[in-house]
């Protein structure tokens, strides 16, 4: 229930508050949180401070207020972890809090939205407990297992020790998997008689460091018989850590010359990775700002973001995004910039001041304003006036000299002559005055009008004498100010293509690879490819995956088997039966009962738990087959087309898949015995990639029903499909997540889409609401899993160069490289247990289904085989 509380807000309007719930019902130990909505619907921006109030601080996590700036038109959300005590005696008690948001420069100026926090009776402890375990003579009992802090914050977990034995002992308390300094308790050793049950405290308390990772944590608490050591029991839990944003910004030299370097050093002393910007002020509204590349850079004005901004605004790189770091958890970065004078005085009498600040900011909050100056001169010193007049004089007095001389020769003539001669000198004098005037003021000339001052252009090493220094078909002042590129070097990314040119085919000067599809812009034009189209046959593969030979990235089915390159299981063997609609009608409908082969293998395999489904053409086609970890191997359709895509129901007695065994791909539903096949689409659009609900009915699916690719949601008992992204990019490659446990917004959909001009992975609600980026990244992301718990993702990544498997938060943060391999490692997905991650790899020479354990070196490949096999789906 969302409650707008902006009709009755002391906070001037259009700004709304919402609650998305107001009452809570809490259970014993366990955490519950409170997201409060701000949204600005006006014009301005304002910053403001939310906080809860009238609720014991060691219950909340953040336990001070939160600092949020609200851009026009701009909604935030800000989240409240509540962590009580365990509550005294058998009647409910209810707490009264208030949610209070307050300008941050007028903190008078707020409003409360009042909450109600209702506890459940404790009772039995250990009735109510969500744990557990007894092992021989040792039973210990949580009222919970998963808790959640933020960093300097203190978590207490009651634990209820009871001794099974038949005589009594102590039993000592143990910690693994979080540092032991977070961690004290006042009973490291009970003593319990037979049958006695002891409830004890375990406080830890994370420390505000950039070592305390924001995410999940997971540890153990141990309890091991000090009579008998052997006996131990374990309880496996897990601590989410609360994100925080601290960082500390220094600005170096404090006092510069008019475009002399200025550096600007970040730490980021907070638990995540964080993104920061710069901004840059003019205090006095006369500088100019230009952002500068790293000192390490190998050729600085290629890289750089040159581009001159008015005062008081944020620079920006070529693209449109504002200059930013993202900076890792602990780890210092650095901006640089130059500024100048928008306008230099034309008499110099001494040094000029032009006052400016820089400051940094982050998603969540921006930091004090750092002070600094630039010093500028006049054009003209001040001591040419002088010499000017003083060559003034002597001409003059040179000229009554003269004409003394030659003052017998004549009278008033001569007179008239001398004055004549003596205006003539002083006129020349004032022309060279003047031209040594003009010649100090022509640094600020543009002599080639290329939009480049002279002076800039000597600094720049640019020629003044020449509009287009390197060539390249672009002036240099538009090289420099509108475009970033180098001015000294035709092809400023090294892509083979001059800068020019590019321009005009509109790629990007800038990125060798405009569609990243892992070839040159330069080489796409001699091989005939298109640079802005990552897949230019539309063959499902992209450009840099293909070549001239096979598979060939100018047709779509390179050994013309009737299957496209990019749905080939081997698109280079011919020998793939070729699907047309006229074979399809003579192929049988009967449907057979699976076959079961054991697996062939040297390695034995761990036992991970759940069933795969992974597509394989061991039998002469691609069909769908399963795999467990007794290595036997189950094949699940027997047609002639092509099966691919398979993914279980959620109560794993049915799956869908996609075919194409009525002429072109369809949605299929196939019972896990081999009957009851149904096509779900019946559609003469492609569609393929289906994900199930959690629910199990509906499926979303992808298809170009409407002209491109769109995600669509299948209701499978009624046949009702709603169009999901309606988007003119191609949307493709859903996966349903139940992200309830970590994620407020519930269920959503994570999806591949190139509508920022590259595939990105990004995640929508299926209310069509709150799309977002979750990989922002210039690489190629895509083929996304949501783990069970809802709160991790694996896909798939060239952003190291080559395809590999990575792995994040739902809400995009913390990608970590999981496989880290030369060869291709794709298509990845989690086991049902979370421990396990199976991803298709070329890394044994064809395709295989390997599994791996995140930050673990085990790996083992499931499948072993001479054919291409490809996982598809575990539960």
């Amino acid at each position: 229930m969302f409650m707008d509380s902006s009709s009755n807000s002391k906070l001037p309007n259009p700004v709304a508050i919402n609650l998305q719930a107001s009452e809570f019902t809490l259970t014993t130990g366990k955490s519950t949180q409170i997201v409060v909505s701000l949204s600005n619907t006006g014009t301005t921006g304002e910053y403001y401070l939310v906080s809860i109030l009238d609720l014991p601080t060691g219950w909340l996590s953040p336990s001070g207020p939160s600092s949020i700036w609200l851009a026009p038109g701009a909604q935030e959300k800000v989240l409240f972890t509540i962590t009580p005590p365990v509550p005294q005696g058998e009647a409910a008690q209810t707490y009264t809090g208030r949610v209070h948001v307050a300008r941050q420069n007028a903190p008078d100026i707020s409003q409360d939205l009042e909450v109600k926090l209702t506890f459940q009776p404790a009772g039995n402890i250990k009735a109510a407990s969500s744990a557990f375990e007894s092992q021989g003579r040792i039973g210990v009992s949580l009222s919970s297992i998963q808790f959640s802090a933020a960093p300097g914050d203190t978590v207490t977990i009651p634990i209820i020790l009871v001794n099974r034995g038949l005589q009594k002992d102590t039993f000592r308390l143990g910690v693994e998997g979080i540092p032991l300094s977070w961690v004290s308790t006042a009973a490291p050793l009970t003593s319990l008689e037979p049958g006695e049950q002891k409830e004890i405290s375990l406080l830890i308390q994370p420390v505000h460091s950039p070592t305390s990772q924001a995410g999940r944590n997971k540890f153990s608490l141990s309890d091991t018989s000090q009579s008998a050591p052997d006996q131990l029991v374990k309880v496996d839990c897990i601590l989410t850590l609360a994100a925080v944003t601290r960082f500390s910004a220094t600005l170096q030299p404090k006092q510069i010359n008019a475009g002399q370097p200025v550096t600007v050093s970040v730490k980021n002393e907070g638990n995540f990775p964080q993104v920061f910007q710069l901004k840059l002020h003019s205090l006095d509204d006369r500088l100019l700002f230009e952002h500068l590349p790293p000192e390490t850079s190998p050729q600085p004005l290629s890289t750089a973001v040159t581009q001159l901004h008015a005062p008081g605004s944020t620079p920006q790189v070529p693209g449109g995004n504002p200059a930013a770091l993202t900076i890792a958890a602990g780890e210092t970065a650095s901006f640089r910039f130059s500024a100048r004078p928008r306008q230099q005085p034309l008499i110099s009498t001494g040094t000029v001041s032009y006052a400016y600040a820089a400051s940094v900011k982050t998603q969540q909050k921006e930091g004090p304003l750092l002070q600094g100056q630039v010093v500028g001169h006049g054009m003209i010193p001040i001591w040419i006036l002088p010499v000017a007049m003083a060559l003034c004089a002597i001409v003059f007095l040179g000229a009554i000299i003269l004409g003394n001389r030659t003052g017998s020769r004549a009278g008033s003539a001569t007179q008239t002559s001398a004055a004549a001669g003596t205006a003539m000198v002083a006129g020349a004098t004032q022309t060279i005055v003047a031209n040594q005037t003009a010649a100090a003021i022509a640094g600020q000339q543009d002599t080639d009008g290329d939009g480049l001052i002279n002076q800039r252009e000597l600094e720049l090493g640019t020629d003044p004498k020449n509009a287009d220094s390197d060539n390249a078909g672009l002036l240099d002042g538009i090289e420099v100010y509108q475009l970033g590129t180098n001015p000294l070097n035709p092809d400023s990314d090294g892509d083979a293509l001059i800068d020019g040119k590019e321009v005009q085919l509109k790629l990007n000067p800038l990125n060798p690879d405009t569609d990243g599809d892992g070839l040159r812009d330069g080489d796409e034009l001699s091989l005939g490819t298109d640079p802005l189209k990552p897949d230019t046959d539309s063959d499902g593969l992209v450009d840099g995956a293909e070549n001239q030979n096979c598979p060939n990235f100018l047709n779509p089915d390179t050994d013309g088997d009737g299957i496209i390159d990019g749905k080939d299981l081997n698109p280079c063997d011919p020998n793939n039966p070729a699907l047309t609609a006229t074979a399809a009608s003579l192929l049988p409908t009967a449907t057979v009962s699976p076959t079961s082969t054991p697996i062939p293998t040297s390695v034995p395999l761990p036992k991970f738990g759940g069933v795969i489904l992974f597509v394989s053409s061991r039998d002469g086609n691609p069909e769908v087959y399963t795999l467990d970890d007794a290595g036997h191997i189950r094949r699940m359709t027997d047609n002639q087309a092509a099966d691919i895509q398979a993914v279980w129901a959620p109560n794993l007695q049915r799956f869908a898949f996609t075919s194409n065994r009525d002429g072109q791909n369809e949605i299929y539903l196939m019972n896990a015995d081999g009957t009851g096949l149904v096509n779900l689409t019946t559609n003469p659009a492609d569609d393929q990639y289906p994900t199930w609900s959690v629910d199990g009915n509906w499926i979303a699916f992808s298809s170009n029903r409407d002209g491109n690719y769109e995600i669509y949601l299948l209701n499978v008992n009624t046949f009702e499909t709603q169009n999901l992204t309606n988007n003119p990019a191609n949307d493709t490659q859903p996966d349903w997540v139940n992200s309830t446990t970590f994620d407020l917004e519930g269920e959503s959909i994570l999806f591949t889409s190139d509508r920022d001009g590259n595939q990105e992975i990004y995640r929508i609600k299926t209310d069509r609401s709150e799309q977002v980026n979750l990989t922002a990244n210039p690489a190629n992301d895509q083929m996304a899993k949501g783990s069970p718990d809802g709160a991790l993702v694996v896909f798939t990544s060239n952003r190291d160069g080559n395809q590999d498997i990575y792995s994040m938060r739902i809400d995009g943060k913390g990608a970590t490289n999981l496989t880290n391999n030369p060869a291709n490692d794709y298509g990845p997905c989690w086991a049902p247990s979370q421990a396990w991650v199976a991803f298709t790899t070329d890394r044994d020479g064809n395709n295989e289904v390997y599994i791996t354990k995140s930050g673990n070196p085990e790996l083992y490949n499931l499948t072993n085989n001479p054919n291409p096999d490809q996982v598809s789906d575990w539960r």
